[in-house]
């Protein structure tokens, strides 16, 4: 953790070797490119500073994520991008979940995650499901997907059947061109709080994979490839999820003005980044 100081994008690149860097408030919103991530990224290679990009976005496939940066004009491959939905098959694998019927709420490439980790996918009524991804807020009827879904958990509540429950994507909220847009984490909290009419304690919660938790920064940091002696520096919008992930784990944060927390929020919720950046440029 820090003080907070502000800190220029060319300054930021001097004094760190490595970066970690959130897509959306940060690279892109919702509808394109942000200004100045292009030209970032490339100062980043002829710095010979290496980077990934750690989103908690599960919707789109690696590949696919890829084409539409690139479309942006962002200069970014496969092998700088980690999903939250990536974490899927460690997740699975490490908790006997693959074979497991499986449902999931979100996209086609969100599907193909959990199908790559092993998941058999069931319809959302299936009342024998073992697993519930959480991985969009889209990619389905919302409405009677959730009632479909709530109908099933409650009733294998009732029978006293456990469900494993997982959110890749843990975020609230996320950067759009015109203001902001629900995603999966607030599915999952909605679930959660209805759950609680059978489970008053609490104790059928999503597991969340994405950032704040460690999984994401600990695949983010083996990709880098760096020693242990690294100055590695996180840079996201989000205090909730980017800085206070960053500040657990043990690396430099930086809370860039370009997306959903403000300066304000710093003193609101506690939460100190190391650094604060207004924007990519210069």
């Amino acid at each position: 953790m820090g003080d907070g100081s502000r800190i220029t994008a060319d300054a930021l690149i001097a004094q760190y070797d490595g970066f970690l860097l959130d897509a959306y408030g940060v690279l892109l919103h919702g509808a394109g490119p942000l200004e100045g991530g292009a030209a970032f990224l490339r100062k980043l290679d002829r710095a010979g500073k290496p980077y990934c990009i750690i989103t908690n976005d599960a919707s789109r496939s690696i590949a696919n994520s890829v084409t539409r940066y690139q479309g942006f004009g962002l200069p970014i491959d496969a092998t700088r991008l980690i999903t939250s939905g990536y974490l899927l098959n460690e997740y699975f694998a490490d908790n006997g979940l693959q074979g497991k019927r499986t449902i999931v709420l979100g996209t086609e490439d969100a599907v193909q995650y959990a199908v790559e980790a092993g998941g058999v996918i069931v319809s959302y009524d299936d009342e024998l499901v073992e697993v519930i991804v959480a991985a969009d807020d889209w990619g389905y009827p919302m409405l009677p997907t959730l009632n479909s879904v709530v109908t099933t958990l409650l009733r294998r509540l009732g029978r006293g059947e456990h469900t494993a429950l997982v959110v890749p994507n843990p975020d609230l909220v996320y950067p759009k061109k015109d203001g902001f847009g629900i995603t999966a984490g607030a599915i999952a909290r909605m679930i959660e709080s209805i759950l609680q009419l059978r489970d008053p304690a609490g104790v059928n919660t999503f597991v969340p994979l994405g950032k704040p938790h460690a999984p994401i920064y600990r695949a983010g940091m083996q990709r880098l490839a760096l020693p242990q002696t690294a100055r590695i520096a996180m840079v996201g919008d989000q205090l909730l999820t980017d800085v206070q992930g960053a500040n657990d784990f043990g690396i430099d944060s930086v809370l860039i003005l370009t997306g959903v927390s403000t300066e304000a929020d710093i003193l609101r919720l506690g939460i100190k980044p190391k650094h604060v950046l207004e924007n990519l440029l210069g």
